[in-house]
């Protein structure tokens, strides 16, 4: 199979991000990491991590900064009705969005709302969701960075294709595309239907595993999901970026938990699928792409 080399959000390595993962992550094989900026995991006003983190990343690294994912929960709900509050919110993005930029990222992830969301209030908090994704957008541009808009569950803004095609409304496509969360687009719906929806939008993954009832974040196969189909469904689409994993992974070591998501990963891209061609190649970095066009 073409495509899909192996990728890991930071957050799979711990609780609390520490800058000596980066080598070991490096030195497993993974290619591709996502960098989790929400608060209990990276402190984004730690002035030496920063400096740690772009110093890393400065140079050419077998291992390449993908994506970061932006802070989330009710303190960052982009959909909020308090306009003054959302402006807030907006700015304080700015800054991370500064920071993916400098790290080298080429995505970020962000999540259209927090919950619960009302049924009385879902049309409003919509629209302002679109009005903050365009804001976003506009602020990317200026920074060379894609946005990922993520797919949701329960009550969420986007816990549905058609929902989250409706968000995209207006936005440009060459900047703005969707972040598939095969953990949550299986509860509220057919997750192979969703990949079909949502087609060459989707430019990037989180992968993760559940029982069909609630967000689990298992290993792929410890669940219910139709991996051979999820896999079909994303080659039918062209999606070539990372197969990036978000999920619990029970070690107690980053060594560890890499031996783990690549044996995962190898049992993943191995298992019989339709259109099967070999091996994954890298896919080209979302700012290179654009660079070239």
């Amino acid at each position: 199979m073409r495509g899909m080399p192996l990728g890991s959000s930071s957050a799979n390595f711990g609780r609390e991000f520490l800058p000596e993962w980066l080598p070991i992550i490096e030195q497993s094989g993974i290619e591709y990491l996502e960098l989790v900026f929400l608060t209990w995991h990276f402190n984004t006003e730690d002035e030496e991590l920063i400096g740690k983190v772009k110093e890393f990343f400065k140079g050419p690294r077998e291992l390449k900064l993908w994506s970061c994912h932006l802070p989330t929960g009710p303190k960052w709900d982009i959909s909020t009705l308090d306009d003054g509050m959302r402006r807030l919110i907006l700015f304080g993005l700015s800054y991370h969005l500064d920071l993916a930029a400098e790290f080298g990222a080429g995505i970020v992830v962000v999540h259209p709302s927090a919950e619960p969301i009302k049924d009385e209030e879902r049309e409003r908090r919509l629209e302002a969701a679109r009005e903050s994704l365009a804001e976003i957008e506009r602020m990317c541009k200026e920074r060379g960075l894609r946005m990922a808009v993520e797919t949701l569950p329960r009550s969420c803004l986007g816990n549905t294709p058609e929902e989250l095609l409706r968000l995209l409304e207006g936005l440009d496509e060459e900047v703005t595309g969707v972040c598939l969360d095969s953990n949550h687009a299986n509860l509220n719906g057919d997750l192979v239907d969703a990949v079909r929806k949502l087609g060459n939008r989707i430019i990037t993954l989180h992968i993760s595993d559940n029982d069909g009832k609630d967000e689990r974040h298992w290993l792929p196969f410890e669940g219910v999901i139709d991996w051979k189909g999820f896999i079909s469904a994303l080659q039918e689409v062209g999606y070539s970026g990372p197969f990036l994993y978000e999920a619990k992974v029970k070690a107690q070591t980053p060594h560890r938990v890499a031996e783990i998501l690549k044996r995962n990963y190898k049992k993943v891209m191995t298992s019989p699928s339709k259109g099967s061609e070999g091996p994954p190649r890298r896919p080209e970095r979302p700012a290179e792409r654009r660079r070239a066009v």
